[in-house]
């Protein structure tokens, strides 16, 4: 960000002051902006826009072979693939909200509907135990009421969809 804001101040200095060799001020300010889209030892990906329009048209190609598909995975909320078509590769999603807002509850629902799909899903869980989340999954996939998980008061039944939403959540 400041590599850009620095180009964008030279760039503006020249446009107002001018300058002998624009040809030169745009190749070192290209190899500075080059140089700030390098990791250590990796260079970030950069593509022409004949490259993107490529990629672009085999998206909607990829697409129009299954209409009316979300391309994402389905976050388990009609209403809200709706407007985000699903989970989308390489897309980070940050559920951000007060104390006791559903924050934990929205984001199992979401991630119990990509489960679904048979999708393989990751819990980044910041503000609780990841045993207290796995059984908020487990109590939640089996229908076993929570109260019951942590006062160990489970009848037969209840057991037995445990075990088997143990099984299926394990993979």
């Amino acid at each position: 960000l400041q590599c850009h804001q620095t180009a964008s101040e030279r760039l503006n200095l020249a446009l107002t002051v001018g300058t002998n060799d624009a040809a030169a001020l745009l190749a070192e300010i290209r190899e500075e902006l080059d140089s700030a889209g390098k990791l250590p030892g990796k260079r970030l990906e950069r593509l022409s826009s004949a490259q993107a329009m490529e990629m672009a048209l085999d998206t909607i190609e990829a697409r129009a072979a299954r209409p009316g598909e979300i391309p994402g995975l389905t976050t388990g909320f009609a209403l809200l693939d709706s407007f985000t078509y699903g989970l989308q590769p390489g897309h980070l999603w940050v559920i951000a909200g007060g104390p006791s807002d559903g924050k934990s509850t929205v984001m199992q629902n979401i991630l119990e509907g990509a489960v679904g799909t048979g999708a393989k899903c990751a819990v980044y869980q910041l503000e609780m135990p990841i045993e207290e989340q796995a059984l908020r999954f487990l109590s939640s996939d089996s229908g076993v009421n929570s109260g019951s998980l942590l006062t160990g008061t489970m009848t037969h039944e209840e057991q037995q969809a445990l075990a088997a939403s143990f099984k299926r959540l394990q993979k």
